[in-house]
């Protein structure tokens, strides 16, 4: 540490004038920086997780929705083919969608189908370990949220 002799009196680099308003000033202008971009990664980081991960009663009724047409293309398949589809795609009409992805969690429909496509389950989830999920089975013709 640097020591200036000044007669009687010594100065430290700290005691210089003015110096503990600058480095007060300077340390509370990088705390108030250090929690504004903390704050901001937090609500980008909380509106990508809610967006990924959005699972509550009406997005998840909104599928459930959404799943009601593709089941009702499925019915309609399967009367007049006398099997369900082997993929969703096959419910499609050239290039045109025939029906919309769920609104919640992944945003994307499972479909399964059994061997010998007598039976189906459509689903969507909220992450790619497939849970919470939503699914119908054909089999009782009903919905099911497994959480």
């Amino acid at each position: 540490m640097s020591v200036i002799k000044t007669g009687v009196f010594q100065m430290t680099w700290k005691n210089l004038p003015g110096f503990r308003r600058v480095f007060t000033a300077l340390t509370w202008l990088f705390v108030c920086a250090s929690c504004l971009l903390l704050s901001f990664f937090g609500v980008v980081f909380a509106f990508l997780l809610h967006e990924h991960f959005a699972w509550n009663s009406s997005i998840v009724r909104e599928s459930k929705s959404r799943g009601d047409v593709i089941v009702g293309l499925l019915e309609e398949h399967h009367r007049q083919q006398g099997r369900f589809p082997g993929s969703l795609d096959e419910l499609n009409d050239g290039n045109n969608n025939r029906y919309q992805q769920p609104t919640s969690g992944l945003k994307q429909w499972r479909y399964l189908v059994n061997s010998d496509r007598s039976a189906f389950e459509l689903s969507f989830s909220a992450n790619d370990n497939h849970y919470p999920v939503c699914y119908y089975d054909s089999k009782v013709k009903r919905w099911y949220e497994d959480r």
